[in-house]
């Protein structure tokens, strides 16, 4: 048996989103910092992302625009239902890596992803 050192994503998790709708996704980015009692949020100001689905390599939705990082270690994902609803339905997989300005890489979050249509449809005409 090989014993396995690290990991491929800090966390996994799988992305849902409508299309079409308001869809905003929070994730924070936590570290244990040694002689400090629990982990504590990374300040990601400065900070870089790449957010993207892809399905069998090619890419279904880039999702980096509308990524924002802040200094209380959250990651929010959020684009205009406008843009969302361009995707239409699809399935694949995504991740969201970050970067710091030193050029530190991490993988933060990857899984499957979706997105759906909504049952209703309106004639709501949304920003981009």
């Amino acid at each position: 048996m090989t014993d396995v050192l690290g990991r491929a994503v800090v966390l996994e998790a799988d992305l849902l989103l409508v299309a079409g709708v308001t869809n905003t996704r929070r994730v924070r980015y936590m570290r244990r910092v040694r002689g400090e009692d629990g982990p504590s949020p990374v300040d990601m100001s400065g900070w870089s992302a790449v957010c993207q689905i892809r399905r069998s390599g090619t890419l279904v939705a880039d999702l980096s625009p509308w990524v924002s990082l802040g200094a209380d270690g959250v990651a929010r994902i959020d684009p205009p239902p406008g843009v969302s609803r361009a995707w239409g339905h699809v399935s694949g997989v995504w991740d969201l890596v970050v970067c710091d300005p030193d050029g530190m890489v991490v993988r933060l979050v990857a899984g499957s992803a979706t997105i759906i249509e909504p049952v209703s449809k309106t004639e709501v005409e949304h920003d981009v």
